[in-house]
């Protein structure tokens, strides 16, 4: 949220607010409330990629959907990413990212 510019997203329903994360847009849970899905194609996501298994991976374990396509990401993809050990779609297109 923070490396993105969260508080300019076209849609942050619920971001960071004291709701189940399975109500924030963009965000499908299991029946265990596990993230599976981030969905934010053509949001307005502007910046970075941040990964750091410290901060993000231990909610991230089941996580099988990245998609961020169409923003304004820009960096290299953190080599990082390969830890989410269940992604089984990612869409990062359509933005200013490269490959180290």
């Amino acid at each position: 949220y923070y490396h993105t510019s969260g508080n300019k997203w076209a849609n942050k329903f619920n971001w960071l607010s004291e709701n189940r994360i399975g109500l924030w847009f963009g965000i499908t849970v299991d029946i265990g409330g596990h993230v599976q899905s981030i969905t934010l194609n053509d949001n307005q996501l502007d910046g970075t990629l941040d990964f750091s298994p410290s901060k993000s991976f231990r909610y991230l374990h089941a996580l099988k959907e990245l998609r961020l396509m169409s923003n304004s990401l820009i960096g290299s993809i953190p080599t990082s990413i390969s830890y989410l050990v269940s992604l089984e779609e990612l869409n990062l297109s359509w933005n200013l990212l490269s490959v180290r």
